[in-house]
């Protein structure tokens, strides 16, 4: 227990009250005690229950004139929390095992602390090092929830030993990403119609808290291609068969989250081209004579 006094002129201590039910059992005086004007002290008292006891009243006692306050009150079965500690623990967090990002504000928390001198006794938790949660037994993990709106998040801890000491704050950063990445496919360099399945799909994504990290296509926006790292292009087979054809494209975050499909369209005609230039040729009469004097003559024909 830590105590404080003003102006106490006889005494200011602790006593402790034994219980059996509705029995009173007795009651032990703590041997220190303060007297005058002191700051925050810790005192520590070791009491033997009397047998039988089931319950305990903790009393803070002021003899005389003078104001007392007490704060942080605590009472161990079994030995004290070593007498003179005033190291405070150490400890670590973790958001998600160390993950760089999230999409959810739902994340779990890995603690590690120990202290020199005992255990680590509790811990408590901050989304701004400024307000912390109200103090609870030191585990290992904790369900946390961070702020939303996307970006990077940071989350502080703090580790507490049995000795009242709390640690400086510790902390872990990651990345709230919620939002889907945006983006654009496009065929050819925007080309009307292609003669051959074989196109090229020039992509363009981006994404509000990071960077684009995979991407996939389709030709039926069912059945995607495996997922890959992103680039701004890609060589790419259309469906067979003459007609419009629909490329989509999804992209993929940091974070794990796939863009909704956007798409561009192509006509694909592999027919030959209709055959509108006559051909070229000439016609010469017996050779080239200048005359003759038959009607039966014959042609020489180049084409």
């Amino acid at each position: 227990m830590w105590l404080k006094t003003a102006g106490v002129s006889q005494s200011a201590l602790l006593a402790m009250n034994y219980w059996n039910g509705s029995t009173h059992l007795g009651t032990n005086g703590s041997p220190i005690s303060l007297t005058g004007t002191q700051d925050w002290t810790q005192v520590t008292v070791a009491f033997t229950a009397p047998a039988g006891t089931t319950s305990l009243r903790v009393e803070c006692r002021l003899n005389g004139p003078g104001t007392l306050w007490a704060d942080d009150v605590e009472v161990y079965l079994g030995s004290p929390p070593p007498a003179g500690d005033t190291t405070p623990p150490t400890g670590s967090v973790l958001i998600n095992s160390g993950a760089a990002t999230t999409t959810t504000t739902a994340v779990t928390l890995t603690l590690s602390a120990s202290d020199t001198a005992g255990p680590v006794t509790q811990m408590r938790f901050s989304n701004d090092g400024t307000t912390y949660t109200s103090p609870e037994t030191y585990a290992t993990t904790k369900s946390w929830t961070l702020p939303s709106g996307d970006g990077t998040k940071t989350v502080w801890a703090q580790f507490q030993d049995a000795a009242g000491n709390w640690s400086n704050s510790v902390s872990d950063t990651i990345t709230l990403d919620t939002t889907p990445p945006t983006g654009t496919v496009v065929i050819n360099g925007g080309a009307a119609s292609t003669t051959t399945t074989a196109v090229t799909l020039s992509l363009n994504a981006t994404d509000s808290a990071g960077p684009v990290s995979q991407m996939q296509f389709s030709n039926d926006n069912v059945t995607y291609s495996t997922p890959e790292a992103y680039a701004t292009s890609k060589p790419w087979t259309l469906s067979p068969g003459d007609g419009t054809k629909t490329v989509y494209a999804k992209f993929q975050d940091a974070a794990g989250t796939w863009s909704a499909p956007v798409s561009d369209t192509i006509t694909l005609d592999t027919a030959p081209a209709p055959d509108t230039i006559p051909p070229t040729g000439t016609v010469v009469i017996n050779g080239g004579a200048a005359s003759t004097t038959s009607t039966a003559v014959t042609l020489t024909l180049s084409a």
